[in-house]
């Protein structure tokens, strides 16, 4: 399946409204993002998306792991400034309200992406996918290693590369998570698996668009 054609899929699907599905959100579920491959919000602001789309082959740019605890969904995941931490997944929606901040100051989500809940094939346990969660967890605060940007481009050029263990950025964070519970995802970029290797696996089954980008 093209990056078009993944696209299209996520642009045909109904968007339902978060507080709609929130309490069936379950620990263990994946969070998705795909920007739109033609958006202008795309590009030339997101270079680093469209980059991720071209090398993977993938239109899905980052995912994460959903959790509850605080009474809140949160999102754990990992991205360049921040390493491993949760987040209100709340917090990633426009049009949801105004927030605090940790400063006072009002936040207001601006998203590009539209915004998937998936959940994967977890072999059967109840507790299974609060397993994952629990292991997504246990890395909070591990930097992220921006270094891995540099073996997804050489593996891109030059074929397969081995990768370091330590190497964490969002997708190798969930898969981490993800294979303590059962479920084990191909290394669809020879050392590594994408967001698009998570999300287009067939382990994973997508179940809410909680969120359409204008185009």
């Amino acid at each position: 399946m093209t990056i078009a054609d993944e696209w299209a899929r996520i642009r045909a699907m109904p968007t339902t409204p978060y507080y709609d599905i929130r309490d069936r959100i379950a620990d263990g579920d994946l969070v998705g993002f795909a920007p739109p491959p033609r958006s202008i919000w795309a590009w030339p602001r997101h270079p680093i998306q469209r980059g991720i789309q071209r090398i993977t082959g993938h239109v899905w740019t980052h995912v994460g792991m959903a959790a509850w605890f605080l009474s809140r969904v949160q999102i754990i995941d990992a991205t360049p400034k921040h390493g491993v931490k949760p987040s209100a997944l709340s917090y990633w929606i426009p049009n949801l309200g105004i927030f605090p901040r940790d400063d006072g100051r009002p936040h207001v989500a601006r998203q590009t992406s539209a915004i998937v809940i998936a959940r994967p094939a977890y072999p059967g346990d109840p507790n299974d996918g609060m397993t994952a969660a629990a292991a997504a967890l246990d890395h909070q605060d591990m930097e992220y290693t921006e270094r891995t940007f540099g073996r997804i481009i050489a593996w891109s050029l030059w074929g397969h590369l081995p990768g370091a263990p330590d190497d964490v950025v969002c997708s190798t964070h969930v898969a981490s998570a993800c294979a303590t519970a059962g479920v084990v995802f191909r290394q669809d970029l020879g050392f590594m698996t994408s967001p698009g290797g998570i999300m287009e696996s067939p382990r994973v089954d997508i179940l809410w668009k909680i969120y359409q980008p204008p185009e």
